[in-house]
């Protein structure tokens, strides 16, 4: 095809390039409207993939999987542009006065023919059974009566000549080469028939009749690398080796359009025609809360209260004193040996006459045994630092059964290591191996500042298993943590994926 380089005035037409044979006006007994409902969301109006919305509206073009017009030959009338996947279609007018579309084989040109069948040549375009011979071999089977076998050929000296010397050699060969993930040339003809080992296909049938369904992506090709009994052996785009019948088709060729990725869209207008949303602009950022950005959905508030517009600000200074009351008070008195904490959570609840507060704990047996006088004076502590006269104070407090599977406790583990001059690297795999006994899916631990005391603070982190921050259905827990060394502040990240929302 020919390519036309645009001069740039515009933003639209930076770096932009188009075909001049590919069109835009499609037949109108070949298309039809559909609603494209979800966009990112469930059956409940819920985010579950984000950046999708929005775009341009869209006519569906059907298009001629099955190639089930047999041995009737067609012409390529136009190439045109498919708003719905990223490779090229092909009008073609059959002999029958039959139109349809096609996708668009790499190298086909307006005027090319194209045909189907079992027993046409090996030719861009065409479409045909992986065996032609056992494909007709099933039909004798079908329709003729058994016939005896032919008595074999002996020569004058007394030796069987063999029935495959008779056979044509495979002209493919002859007449193209063929690459790993490189199209045939496109140009010469096979006189043979049956699909020749290493031939490029694209649009698979995975079961007969039903059409293709394998390679139909722009630029995608499968390669025949084998045949063996009932099934052939394809390597597919993906390099996956899989079995398929012999009696299902494929066209021959590549799937056209092969630069698509290397297309410049020009500016951010373009994206968002195609029913993507920015990355960058909203709440679906990188940088937010894992937490608050899966609130509603997987994730709860921890104080539960209601307050008036003008008193909304005390509240939320009486809530940070609680929790900074019994912080200190846990991090002075009940320090475990191994210099964790083990406060997971802290959820305050609020009424006129009380205040509900329950501390989610890793290791209660340190907290309540032997002095339970220190939970009497824990909640005498806090009532001073709030000050509640009229209302009353009830602490609770509930043990965790998998204390290394909450990033606070795990935050305090790293926090201790590196302030015993323990390796970071040494101490973030510690942290995975204990994250891995409380049967978690993944976590991802992030380590910020001078680490090591480097004179340039830099960021380090590992990942282990799955972590999907963009899927909001996915239960995150995160906590951001700040430690204090000999060589300076050093901030701990850590997201825990815990399971996924059914």
């Amino acid at each position: 095809m020919a390519i036309h380089l645009y001069k740039t005035s515009t933003p639209s037409t930076r770096n932009g390039a188009v075909d001049s044979q590919v069109k835009s006006n499609p037949r109108n007994n070949l298309i039809y409207g559909q609603h494209r409902c979800g966009k990112g969301r469930n059956a409940r109006g819920i985010i579950t993939a984000g950046h999708r919305g929005g775009g341009h509206k869209r006519l569906y073009r059907k298009i001629d999987f099955r190639r089930n017009e047999k041995d009737i030959y067609g012409r390529i009338v136009t190439i045109e542009y498919d708003p719905n996947r990223n490779a090229y279609i092909c009008l073609i007018h059959y002999g029958d006065g039959e139109k349809r579309y096609i996708l668009h084989p790499r190298g086909a040109i307006i005027g090319d023919t194209i045909v189907s069948g079992t027993e046409v040549p090996i030719k861009m375009g065409n479409a045909l059974p992986l065996s032609a011979r056992y494909s007709n071999m099933e039909k004798t089977k079908l329709f003729q009566a058994p016939t005896e076998p032919e008595a074999p050929l002996v020569s004058k000296r007394g030796g069987r000549i063999s029935s495959s010397t008779s056979r044509k050699p495979y002209a493919l060969e002859e007449a193209c080469t063929v690459w790993e993930g490189v199209l045939i040339d496109q140009k010469d003809e096979s006189t043979s028939t049956d699909m020749p080992l290493g031939t490029a296909i694209h649009n698979i049938e995975i079961t007969l009749g039903k059409g293709g369904q394998l390679a139909r992506a722009a630029g995608a090709v499968a390669k025949l690398i084998a045949k063996e009994g009932k099934s052939a052996t394809l390597k597919l785009p993906s390099g996956e080796v899989r079995l398929i019948s012999k009696n299902c088709s494929a066209t021959v060729g590549q799937v056209g359009n092969v630069g698509v990725n290397q297309k410049s869209l020009g500016r951010a207008g373009s994206k968002c025609w195609l029913g993507k949303r920015p990355v960058q602009w909203g709440i679906m950022g990188q940088k937010i809360n894992p937490l608050g950005f899966r609130l509603g959905t997987t994730q709860s508030h921890h104080s539960l209260w209601f307050a008036q517009p003008k008193n909304y600000s005390e509240g939320l200074q009486e809530d940070q004193k609680i929790r900074n009351c019994i912080k200190n008070y846990v991090q002075k008195n009940m320090r475990i040996y191994s210099g964790v904490e083990g406060i997971a959570q802290i959820e305050i609840q609020k009424r006129i006459d009380l205040i509900q507060v329950i501390i989610y704990i890793g290791f209660p047996k340190l907290l309540i045994e032997n002095r339970p006088q220190r939970i009497e004076e824990l909640q005498m502590n806090v009532q001073k630092e709030i000050n509640c006269v009229n209302r009353k104070l009830n602490i609770a407090i509930r043990r965790i059964a998998n204390p290394y599977g909450h990033p606070n406790i795990l935050a305090e583990f790293i926090a201790g290591q590196l302030k015993n001059r323990v390796s970071f690297r040494k101490a973030m795999k510690k942290a995975i191996e204990l994250t891995e006994q409380a049967d978690t899916k993944g976590i991802q631990v992030q380590i910020a500042g001078r680490i090591d005391g480097k004179e340039i603070a830099r960021v380090e982190w590992i990942r282990e298993g799955r972590v999907p921050l963009q899927t909001i259905g996915a239960k995150i827990d995160y906590c951001s943590y700040t430690v204090r060394t000999i060589y300076g502040v050093l901030g701990i990240k850590i997201w825990i994926f815990v399971d996924e929302e059914k």
